[in-house]
């Protein structure tokens, strides 16, 4: 039975690394920066006291955290852990050991997937 909980949770640890990795970047590049003035359309990055991501009236409500629980994970990541030293142990290294448990399960999953069907053939 661990086995087979092994062999998916690879699978899905591998397709959430690479899911947040890209929902990060997307949101670290281009999503424009609010400085003030009129509100942007669609979802931008505004800070208050930490920085964050919001979204206008026309997107889905769950774009919001989506886009931003994606970017704290990932580019957002180094921000709060710098910037705002009290966070550094409260999210910074649980934040550190998940992604060392997800790369760590998608890499066995990948390991045993390709060099398993090489041999196989």
């Amino acid at each position: 039975m661990l086995r087979h909980l092994d062999r998916y949770a690879g699978a899905f640890a591998a397709s959430i690394v690479v899911v947040l990795a890209l929902i990060g970047t997307y949101a670290e590049f281009a999503l424009p920066y609010f400085r003030g003035g009129s509100v942007p359309e669609g979802c931008y990055f505004g800070d208050a006291l930490i920085v964050f991501i919001a979204c206008g009236n026309g997107i889905p409500g769950f774009v919001e955290p989506v886009l931003t629980w994606s970017w704290y994970l990932t580019w957002g990541h180094f921000w709060l852990v710098t910037f705002f030293v009290p966070l550094a142990p409260i999210f910074g290294v649980p934040v550190l050991i998940a992604w060392l448990g997800a790369i760590i399960l998608a890499l066995r999953w990948i390991w045993r997937t390709f060099r398993g069907g090489a041999r196989r053939t």
